[in-house]
């Protein structure tokens, strides 16, 4: 019985820890946000490791912050309109290795993840 409370408030305390960091994490982004813009851009990727690298490329503390969807293929990238544009922020991405709506990637596939390598230079 000690041991199921026990395990129960340990789960409850870590849920709430980890909300309470994930809140902290985005709400720092938003913070100097005076003109935010949202629009979406289709960009290429294949996984988890995609996201990841597509999200870090798009994210600016207090300029921008992009969620890209793995099944659509799609980067909402929401920007403080007076300190970027979504063009750098796109250029940004495709450094990364990721071809999108506006920029070819320059990473070719040999030097992609292996569960990425498809041809990235394919036009939209």
């Amino acid at each position: 019985m000690r041991t199921r409370l026990f395990l129960t408030i340990t789960i409850c305390l870590l849920v709430h820890f980890f909300s309470l960091a994930f809140n902290r994490q985005f709400s720092s982004v938003w913070q100097n946000m005076v003109n935010p813009v949202t629009a979406n851009f289709k960009v290429h990727g294949k996984c988890m490791q995609c996201k990841k690298t597509i999200e870090r490329a798009a994210a600016e503390k207090g300029r921008s912050r992009g969620i890209w969807n793995e099944k659509t293929g799609l980067l909402q990238l929401t920007y403080d309109s007076k300190k970027t544009n979504p063009d750098l922020i796109l250029k940004k991405v495709a450094l990364t290795g990721h071809t999108n709506e506006k920029y070819v990637s320059a990473v070719f596939p040999a030097q992609a993840p292996a569960c990425c390598r498809v041809n990235k230079l394919r036009a939209f």
